[in-house]
Order: structure tokens, then C-alpha cells, then sequence
């Protein structure tokens, strides 16, 4: 309950909000969204989509740092609180641990680390059975498309939402979450 543990589950929930919103869009308008903000499907050289990309990549990181955060969060038990690292980390591990690893897997950076000839994953759009090797790229096409869908793992984290809009009391009145709670959950 302490004041830092609020204000992180407060950037987490939104956070979360942004990966709900962002994960989806990227994945189902991701060459609308490269040619809408640069003009063509070249994004190493278009600061809008870099600033987008390495934004992503700060939301998987803060994340991760939630992880080893969660191993040293205290909880209660039975209506005492226990403090202990070792039994926090226990409790985590038989909690919500398998989902905050699932959801923070950085497949961008996967996909960086495993094309690099083409890190951010620019469109190649040749003909399949054209010249050697014309098939091959636009397979590579395709499964770097399939990894992108492995990022709907991130929305698993959306269960945890609600615990963490709790912290907002602490900031905002009450009445106004409990409102902010019924609107974004008929929005999802």
C-alpha cells in the first residue's frame, strides 16, 4: 500500500490501456501504419515510426522491470501482511507470474535479432517464385507476420487491470474511478 506501489500500478494501468489499444492496431494495420506515417514502407528512416517502435520497446521494458518488482512486493495472507522475500516470490511465482512473462516477451526485438538484414521489418513485396531466392523473402514476410500475432500474449495482462486501477483512489476521487471503470470495461 505503500505510495511508490501505487504510483507504479498507476503507470502500469496505463500502460495496459496503451498495449490494448496499440497491440491490435499494430498488428492488423501494420502496413497502413507504415506508409500513413512515412510515406512509404521504409521505417529505419522515418523518425515517426522509430519514435513508435522504441516507445514499444520502453513499455516492455518497464514491464520486465515490473517482474523483478512483483518478486519483491509484499502481500497479504489470511489478514497479515507478509513481508518476506522469499515467500513474496513464492506467491508470485504461483500467481500471476506465467502471464506477466508471456505478455512481456519483446518480439520486436526478436524480430530485430533474427532479420538483420531487415530489423524493423520493412514490407518486401516481391513475387512468390520469381527470380532465386523471390519466394524466400516473402515467406520471411509472412512469418515475421505470424511472430507479430504472438503479441496478443501482451493483452493477457488486461486481467490484471482492475487490481491495478485500485491504486487510482490514491490520486483521483473515487466516485470518478468507479466511473473510469465502467466505461473502459464496456469499451473492452
Amino acid at each position: 500500500d505503500g505510495r511508490f506501489r501505487a504510483t507504479w500500478n498507476v503507470f502500469l494501468a496505463f500502460f495496459i490501456c496503451y498495449c490494448g489499444v496499440s497491440v491490435p492496431m499494430e498488428i492488423a494495420f501494420d502496413t497502413d501504419m507504415s506508409l500513413a506515417m512515412c510515406g512509404s514502407t521504409l521505417r529505419e528512416n522515418c523518425p515517426e515510426y522509430m519514435l513508435w517502435f522504441w516507445a514499444n520497446v520502453m513499455v516492455d521494458v518497464w514491464f520486465m522491470v515490473d517482474i523483478f518488482v512483483n518478486f519483491r512486493t509484499g502481500f497479504i495472507k489470511d489478514g497479515h501482511f507478509i513481508n518476506d522475500d522469499c515467500a513474496a516470490a513464492h506467491e508470485y511465482l504461483k500467481g500471476s507470474f506465467v502471464v506477466d512473462v508471456l505478455g512481456t516477451i519483446p518480439f520486436n526485438l526478436i524480430i530485430m535479432a533474427t532479420t538483420p538484414d531487415n530489423p524493423y521489418g520493412n514490407i518486401i513485396v516481391e513475387e512468390e517464385g520469381g527470380e532465386e531466392g523471390g519466394g524466400t523473402a516473402l515467406r520471411m514476410n509472412r512469418m515475421i507476420r505470424l511472430i507479430r500475432m504472438a503479441k496478443l500474449l501482451k493483452l493477457f495482462r488486461m486481467a490484471k487491470l482492475v487490481k491495478y486501477m485500485a491504486n487510482f483512489e490514491e490520486f483521483f476521487n473515487p466516485a470518478v474511478i468507479r466511473m473510469l471503470q465502467l466505461a473502459i470495461g464496456m469499451i473492452l
